[in-house]
């Protein structure tokens, strides 16, 4: 490297690595992140995912002959849209410059000088996306019209869920359960009072995520009177999964604490951490939809001393069912 680098040779490491390894590449920035792993994933949706809301009008009452009956039970369709955002990576780089760097990941991980560069490139680009996409991008991000000829910030490449409820809370799709604040000495209390509101009365003993951050999560565990003695915090990992034991701080840095005498679970996401927002769903109707192959590399081009790479993707979130979240009004 030291006495340059050969374009042909680097587009030919690179598309071995990014043919070998696609799948692996879109199920990491589909699925890797924290969040991702309690909503529901939909892959292969062009330009919208539509999926209609189906209610329909009591339909009971009291015996009448054909003659006199009324009929009642009206079926109501309502579509509830997901638009997937498109977003892209435009990343260049040095070959000569991160020669040294390289060199040093080269040993880190016990692998041979001829090891192929695109390996690091994508280790890096991949480890950044994922971690961007979680703390940044799918809870809090706010979509922001893209300025020719300036990048724009991973916050504004798409719209969070937290974006998500408020818009619908604007809309008046969601009503918010208005309970006032809390702290960490009436978190438990406050979340019990979710739980029982009268809007989730139907839905009782329904398996569902109670989702905040996770320092809120940390105060909830505590303010339930739940120890590290007997269902204590634990870090569990099996084969390289986290096991499903409740009560856990897991390896990715989210929490769960199993709400006592319901089947609901509190999740601590770090993609919620600043926000007071708590809300409540199935974790099939939190949806992340995803277009068809995820994040898509274009082939590289050379610059002077510089390597560029694109690639793009579209992704969006939120829910099937406006009616099956239930959310405090703290933001």
């Amino acid at each position: 490297m030291a006495d340059g680098f050969n374009l042909s040779e680097l587009q030919t490491a690179f598309g071995s690595y990014y043919r070998d390894n696609k799948r692996a590449i879109a199920q990491k920035l589909q699925r890797g992140n924290v969040t991702s792993r309690y909503m529901t994933v939909v892959e292969n949706v062009i330009n919208r995912y539509t999926e209609a809301g189906a209610d329909m009008d009591e339909v009971l009452q009291a015996y009448q002959s054909d003659a006199e009956a009324v009929f009642k039970g009206d079926l109501k369709f309502t579509p509830n849209e997901i638009i997937p955002q498109q977003q892209m990576i435009a990343y260049r780089f040095n070959p000569i410059e991160i020669e040294f760097s390289w060199a040093a990941w080269l040993r880190e991980n016990n692998l041979p000088p001829t090891a192929n560069l695109m390996t690091l490139v994508f280790d890096r680009l991949q480890k950044k996306a994922v971690n961007d996409h979680e703390m940044k991008q799918i809870g809090k991000g706010v979509r922001v019209a893209p300025t020719i000829g300036t990048a724009g910030t991973t916050a504004g490449a798409m719209d969070g869920f937290l974006r998500v409820i408020a818009q619908k809370i604007a809309a008046t799709k969601i009503t918010p359960i208005k309970i006032g604040t809390f702290t960490k000495n009436t978190i438990a209390e406050y979340v019990q009072d979710m739980v029982e509101h009268p809007s989730l009365e139907a839905y009782d003993g329904s398996m569902m995520y109670c989702y905040m951050s996770v320092k809120n999560a940390r105060w909830f565990r505590k303010d339930q009177n739940v120890d590290n003695a007997g269902m204590g915090v634990q870090i569990i990992v099996q084969n390289g999964e986290d096991t499903n034991i409740p009560n856990t701080i897991r390896v990715d840095g989210s929490l769960e604490v199993p709400i006592e005498g319901t089947n609901i679970t509190v999740v601590g996401l770090p993609s919620m951490n600043g926000s007071d927002r708590i809300f409540i769903t199935p974790k099939e109707n939190f949806k992340k939809v995803v277009d068809s192959d995820g994040l898509r590399f274009l082939d590289l081009q050379a610059s002077g001393f510089y390597v560029k790479m694109f690639a793009y993707m579209q992704v969006g979130v939120g829910f099937t069912y406006n009616e099956l979240v239930w959310c405090n009004d703290q933001a």
